[in-house]
């Protein structure tokens, strides 16, 4: 399964378009990278991949409640 995801695709994700600044990218995948962390990943739980983006280095589970 390729996890990777491009600059564009995650700042989509992130703000339902490509206009957020790569600073704002950063910032936000920070705060994520934390929680994952926090709920048992192992580091790094997200990759930066020069010139290609973003890789998700730890399984991801979604629960409902």
């Amino acid at each position: 399964m390729d996890r990777k995801l491009e600059h564009w695709q995650v700042a989509q994700h992130l703000s339902g378009g490509p206009d957020i600044s790569k600073y704002n990218v950063e910032v936000r995948l920070g705060c994520l990278r934390k929680k994952l962390v926090s709920c048992g990943a192992e580091l790094p739980a997200i990759q930066f991949i020069r010139v290609e983006g973003y890789k998700l280095c730890c399984n991801v589970k979604a629960m409902s409640n």
